[in-house]
C-alpha cells in the first residue's frame, strides 16, 4: 500500500534523509601544530645519514635543536616560539641564558 500524498505533493520528489546528505560533506582535515612540524623536521634532520658532528653543524640547525630543547623544557606548550629561538641564539652564540 502506497502513503497518501496530497495532490500538491503528488509531482514533489521524495524528501532525502538527513543522514544522506551530512554523510555525503567531506571531512575537516586537521593541520599539524607547529610542535608537531618542528619534531618531524628534527627527526627528518636526525635521520639523515651525514648526521653532523655538534662541532660541525651549521649554526641554523644548532639553534634549531637548542630552540626545541627549550620547547620541550617549557612542557611542549605553545604560544613561546620566539622566545625560545631567541634564547636558542643567544646560547649558541655562547651568551648562556640567564634563568
Amino acid at each position: 500500500m502506497k502513503p497518501f500524498r496530497f495532490p500538491e505533493e503528488a509531482h514533489m520528489p521524495a524528501a532525502k534523509s538527513p543522514r544522506k546528505a551530512a554523510a555525503a560533506k567531506p571531512l575537516p582535515v586537521a593541520l599539524p601544530t607547529e610542535a608537531e612540524v618542528r619534531a618531524i623536521d628534527l627527526e627528518l634532520d636526525e635521520s639523515a645519514a651525514d648526521v653532523a658532528s655538534p662541532e660541525t653543524e651549521d649554526r641554523e640547525t644548532r639553534v634549531r635543536r637548542a630552540a626545541y630543547a627549550a620547547y620541550q623544557r617549557r612542557g611542549e606548550q605553545d604560544g613561546d616560539e620566539v622566545s625560545d629561538w631567541l634564547a636558542a641564539e643567544r646560547e649558541v652564540d655562547g651568551d648562556k641564558p640567564s634563568h
